[in-house]
């Protein structure tokens, strides 16, 4: 129901804007040097997914230069150039937009910047035009908001807090990594002192046995060894 109503909506504003552009010198297509243009302009830009759809009707000439400028909440920033088509469109698709809320300003350049062919219309300093989206610098500016909800891509500010959560992962991992290997060095010097202390108890344990086998060996011998007889008095 919202999208057919969408649809009737659009379908009125080209109604609209087409009688709007059959009232105007411009939208006959018949220009004069003295022509004044009352500049008007509808932006109808539409989403798909991550792509942003420019689309604004106006009564400007054909190939007029114009840029729009698009930004958003989370710092995007994108400038696209374009020119006016025959029937007074300004059209560009954009692609790879993240989700969030934007907001697209159409600005035309300056009348010095455009061609001489165009300045025969809108008159060397833009004098011929007129209106509301006019300033005093003889540029035309118009702006619409949209809102996108669908795409896929990645913000910059996504991107920036995975980097953050990676690295901080990474940084994670290597601090196990040092620990464990500083744990695994500690348990093998623990291992050798262990093994170290063992073999010199096993050691003085040896020494000891040693000894006493050597003293026993001693105190044999000794009582093997037969004894004098004592010598008998002289009487």
């Amino acid at each position: 129901m919202r999208k057919l109503l969408n649809l009737k909506l659009k379908n009125l504003f080209f109604i609209l804007m087409a009688v709007f552009l059959t009232l105007t010198p411009l939208g006959n297509m018949a220009h004069a040097a003295s022509d004044k243009v009352y500049v008007g302009a509808i932006a109808v830009s539409t989403i798909e997914k991550d792509k942003l759809k420019l689309h604004a009707q106006t009564n400007l000439p054909k190939k007029m230069k114009f840029f729009v400028k698009i930004t958003g909440s989370d710092g995007f920033e994108k400038k696209v150039k374009l020119k006016v088509k025959k029937d007074g469109k300004l059209k560009k698709t954009v692609k790879k937009l993240p989700n969030g809320s934007y907001k697209i300003l159409y600005q035309s350049y300056q009348p010095k910047k455009q061609t001489s062919k165009m300045r025969e219309i809108i008159g060397e300093k833009g004098g011929n035009l007129k209106g509301d989206l006019v300033n005093k610098k003889k540029v035309v500016k118009f702006t619409e908001n949209v809102q996108v909800s669908s795409s896929l891509v990645k913000s910059d500010s996504e991107i920036e807090a995975e980097e953050k959560a990676e690295k901080a992962k990474q940084a994670e991992e290597e601090a196990k990594k040092v620990a464990e290997e500083k744990a695994a060095k500690e348990k093998k010097v623990a291992e050798e002192a262990e093994k170290k202390k063992k073999e010199e108890a096993a050691k003085r344990e040896k020494e000891r046995a040693a000894e006493e086998r050597a003293a026993e060996e001693r105190r044999q011998a000794q009582e093997e060894q037969p004894q004098s007889e004592p010598e008998q008095s002289q009487g």
